[in-house]
């Protein structure tokens, strides 16, 4: 269960975000897989399954989740090796170009590479250094900029990968394949409790997260199986009902 217990703290940290700005009457009774709650909404049992919403093409060759992911494992490794090699403790923040396409790159070689050219720096403590790509720094031809902070321990240390990126029109087909992928599920969500409200989440935390919620969608004509649907935007702080007429 250690594998699966940040998701279940992410997933009660967005449910109390949901019942918060939807001023919904709810009381958590139970967390549980399939559907993810199980709440009291002024007195009925309600099942409620959560699902995070991502962009799926930003014109790059890879989709932006999954370029984060391997980014950050590019990260983790390099800490790995800097640090089992008597690195000092360093608040790191590595910027790569957007056409990296990590599914190509010799990710062990990138991470070594830059561990190896942080251990060669000599920060003074409280010291900061930025390299970029015009520095003529040995760094690998994939990073753009690399900002180093020297910290008094390993506990003030960070590693990580700053992205950018551009914000996706939010528009009724994501919507629409969001909710018949969990529409599947429906019987068995069905099987533990007869109302289900799905809620679809917009986190915004990075770009394969950020979505632009358009004036003109037509949010009542889009069809959901759920007993209530929802888009929560942690964007702009706003629930939206979906097929219904009136915003939450």
């Amino acid at each position: 269960m250690k594998t699966s217990q940040p998701r279940k703290r992410r997933e009660r940290h967005l449910l109390e975000a949901f019942i918060q700005l939807s001023r919904v009457d709810a009381t958590i009774l139970e967390e549980r897989e399939a559907p993810d709650f199980i709440l009291d909404v002024a007195g009925r049992r309600v099942g409620l399954e959560l699902t995070e919403i991502f962009v799926q093409d930003d014109g790059n060759a890879q989709a932006p989740k999954a370029r984060e992911s391997l980014a950050a494992r590019v990260i983790a490794h390099a800490r790995r090796e800097y640090e089992t090699r008597g690195g000092k403790p360093l608040h790191v923040a590595v910027g790569f170009i957007p056409q990296t396409d990590f599914r190509t790159l010799n990710r062990a070689g990138t991470a070594v590479a830059l561990a190896e050219f942080l251990l060669k720096q000599d920060i003074s403590r409280d010291g900061f250094q930025t390299w970029d790509f015009t520095s003529n720094a040995p760094l690998p031809s994939e990073i753009h900029f690399l900002n180093a902070y020297a910290v008094p321990d390993q506990e003030c240390a960070h590693w990580y990968a700053p992205h950018a990126g551009w914000i996706a029109p939010l528009t009724e087909g994501i919507l629409r394949s969001c909710i018949e992928s969990k529409a599947v599920k429906l019987p068995l969500y069905q099987s533990v409790t007869q109302e289900n409200w799905l809620v679809l989440v917009a986190a915004g935390g990075a770009p394969s997260q950020a979505f632009e919620r358009k004036p003109d969608l037509c949010w009542e004509a889009i069809p959901s199986p759920f007993a209530r649907t929802y888009l929560l935007s942690l964007i702009d702080g706003g629930v939206q009902e979906i097929g219904r007429r009136h915003a939450a």
